[in-house]
Order: structure tokens, then C-alpha cells, then sequence
């Protein structure tokens, strides 16, 4: 008790602006020191999302080179069953042979589609038939599309896509 009233007759001793002064640095002390454990509970500690609450199928665009292909070893190692949309036939047979080497319980579909060519409503097509009836629920949407030369956002059209409505 004796070293309570000792904290409190120095404290009552003390300027006003060094209260003030101090609690704000004990504020910001704090501060920091809540979003450092915050952090670390998020990284360490939290259990990670199971993704098949969503669906049991992710469909990933873009999926035979560098973050495409990453997202879908990612997923496969989750335990999800995969749909790889992707340009380049051999590319896709060689990741598809890759994942299943790896990850035997993954199911695999591939769809062949250019999303800058011409027809990509037809492609669009083929890809709605191959998810017809599983369970999708990631999209991992990586494909990259440019156009000849530089345009506004709202002139940069549909790259072949029609527009409904």
C-alpha cells in the first residue's frame, strides 16, 4: 500500500503537460503494442479459411503461368478440386500432369480459351458446360488481356464480350 501512495504523491507532484504528455505516449505505446498482437495472432495463431465451405471446385483463369499456376498448386494442396482456363493446350496438360502428380486426389478439368481473340463468347460458352453441375466456389480470375494501343476505361470495350441488358 505503502508503494501505491508513493505513485500517487509523485504523480500529483508532477506538471499538468507531462500528465498529458506522458498519457499520450502511453496511448500511443499501447497502440502499437495491441496491432503487434494483433498481427501476430493472425499469422500464428489463427486457424486458417477452409475454402470448401464454399465449394468443393475453383475455377482459375490464367492458369498455367506464374500467379495463376501458384493459386492453382495453392488450391489443389487445400484440398480443392480445380478448373484451369488457360490459352495454350500443352501448357495446360503439362500443369494439369503436374498437379495430379503431386496432389493424386485433386480432380482436374481444363478448358482451352484465348480471352483476347475474337470469340470469346463461344469460349465463354464452353467454360459455362464444364462447370454445368460442380460446385464453384473460388474464382481466381488472372487472365491478362491488353489492347493494341492505350484507351479510356470506357471506350476500351468488351474485349469481344457482347453486353446484355
Amino acid at each position: 500500500m505503502f508503494m501505491f501512495s508513493t505513485c500517487i504523491e509523485h504523480l500529483q507532484a508532477q506538471p499538468l503537460w507531462i500528465l498529458l504528455l506522458s498519457s499520450l505516449g502511453f496511448l500511443s505505446l499501447l497502440k502499437q503494442t495491441i496491432s503487434l498482437l494483433k498481427w501476430l495472432f493472425i499469422t500464428l495463431l489463427r486457424p486458417p479459411k477452409n475454402l470448401k465451405k464454399y465449394g468443393s471446385w475453383a475455377l482459375i483463369t490464367g492458369s498455367t503461368d506464374g500467379i495463376g499456376k501458384a493459386f492453382a498448386f495453392q488450391l489443389a494442396q487445400n484440398g480443392l478440386n480445380l478448373i484451369l482456363v488457360s490459352r495454350n493446350p500443352q501448357k495446360l496438360k503439362s500443369v494439369s500432369r503436374e498437379i495430379q502428380a503431386k496432389y493424386p486426389y485433386t480432380k482436374v478439368k481444363v478448358v482451352v480459351l484465348d480471352f483476347s481473340g475474337d470469340d470469346v463468347t463461344a469460349g465463354v460458352g464452353a467454360v459455362e458446360e464444364v462447370v454445368r453441375g460442380l460446385d464453384v466456389g473460388v474464382l481466381v480470375n488472372n487472365v491478362g488481356v491488353s489492347y493494341p494501343g492505350a484507351r479510356f476505361f470506357r471506350r476500351g470495350g468488351g474485349g469481344g464480350v457482347e453486353e446484355s441488358g
